[in-house]
């Protein structure tokens, strides 16, 4: 009897330890099958969210194969945008922040922004030559200023509405630009009297000053960094000093120039950077100093009583040299940077005021002018189609003037 108890209680023994090596070998199992999530593994199930979004240009059109870094934690990741402008990355759980890659032609509003996943993070590219562009659909738009009053007013590219706004006082220099990034331009003025620059960049009323500069300056407001907000800058004609002003509020200065000298900053190199350059009206040469390599071209192009009208006309990223010549039936005439060929245009009559712009969008600069009379009528030449059309009642100090040297046409 004794025998037979002894026996059941092994053989139980026996049973139970088999059933709890078996317990162990499937959690064993288990555990292999689930490994415990480390930061960037990307198949941690609940651990991990979708960084996503769509990029387009600024007429809303999709953009494939643009670069986008997203950064954590750890090392940095890149992917690019599908042929629907869409990019996606599985990561961990977490807040990334989103970059597109700009280029020395375009960038992008905004710059870069927090992702966690729960919402798409969008970019919109702009070009970094954006005249007059108040309504953000890659398209100068008609626009005018009231030095007496002050009105801005401006002709919608994407609705035909007439923005009215009024900012600035009968002395000051018009100034526009993109100052805050966001791919629209600002309406802004260099106030003569007390050196002041003052800024609104929407219609909302609030503005900003910001005191830089000598009375006797000339404002050559551009992009000089390369970050896609334009920078506050001035040109000294009495010593042929350029002072430019750092988003930190520091500054630099540069000598370039004579006294007689038109400044006429550009993006000459496609570095993405405004160049400091100025054009001798005596005797028709331009001076231009790289902002890529620091290198100084000198090219003689225009003659005596011209004016630099400079801007992207071929559509190659970098600005062309040009010059309009109102004696001789307002004729343009413009040196190709893609190709080294001369354009020669007659385009206005005496007394217009150059107002090159890229009005249809295609990326380049159209030959256009404005004639400041009574009907106030723009003469547009589009370089998609060669055709042109005509606005009018638009006659006070056109905006696009104010990206040249608008001082010498007051």
């Amino acid at each position: 009897m004794q025998s037979e108890t002894n026996g059941k209680l092994y053989l139980r023994n026996w049973l139970l330890l088999a059933a709890l090596m078996l317990l162990l070998s499937l959690t064993a199992a288990a555990q292999e099958a689930q490994p415990t999530c480390q930061p960037d593994d990307p198949d941690c199930g609940p651990f991990f969210v979708f960084i996503s979004g769509t990029v387009r240009n600024c007429a809303g059109q999709v953009l494939p194969g643009v670069t986008v870094t997203i950064q954590g934690s750890g090392t940095p990741a890149t992917t690019t945008t599908d042929s629907m402008g869409r990019y996606s990355l599985r990561r961990r759980r977490g807040t990334y922040t989103v970059t597109p890659t700009p280029s020395g032609r375009y960038f992008f509003s905004p710059r870069s922004q927090q992702s966690n996943g729960d919402e798409d993070a969008d970019f919109t590219r702009y070009p970094r030559d954006n005249r007059a562009n108040f309504d953000g659909d890659c398209k100068t738009d008609v626009s005018d200023f009231n030095r007496g009053s002050g009105q801005w007013r401006s002709l919608n590219s994407t609705d035909g509405q007439v923005v009215s706004f009024y900012f600035g006082q009968s002395a000051d220099v018009l100034t526009p630009g993109d100052y805050n990034g966001d791919g629209r331009t600002d309406r802004a003025v260099f106030r003569p009297g007390n050196a002041t620059w003052y800024v609104a960049t929407d219609t909302s009323g609030s503005f900003y000053g910001v005191q830089f500069g000598d009375t006797a300056d000339l404002p050559v407001a551009g992009d000089y960094d390369g970050d896609g907000q334009t920078d506050i800058a001035v040109f000294r004609p009495g010593n042929g000093d350029w002072y430019i002003r750092r988003p930190d509020g520091s500054f630099y200065g540069v000598h370039f120039g004579q006294t007689a000298d038109i400044p006429a900053p550009a993006d000459y190199d496609g570095d993405g950077r405004t160049d400091i350059a100025v054009f001798r009206p005596a005797g028709g040469d331009w001076y231009i100093l790289n902002s890529s390599d620091g290198q100084v071209q000198s090219i003689h192009w225009g003659q005596t009583g011209d004016s630099p009208v400079q801007a992207d006309y071929d559509g190659d990223g970098r600005a062309d040299l040009a010059v309009f010549r109102p004696e001789q039936q307002a004729k343009w005439y413009i040196l190709n940077s893609s190709d080294g060929q001369m354009q020669a245009v007659q385009w206005g009559s005496p007394g217009d005021r150059p107002v090159p712009g890229d009005y249809d969008g295609d990326g380049r600069a159209d030959i256009a002018v404005q004639r400041p009379d009574s009907t106030g009528a723009w003469w547009i030449r589009p370089s998609a189609t060669g055709s042109h059309y005509v606005v009018s009642n638009f006659g006070e100090f056109p905006v696009p003037l104010g990206y040249l040297s608008p001082r010498t046409y007051f």
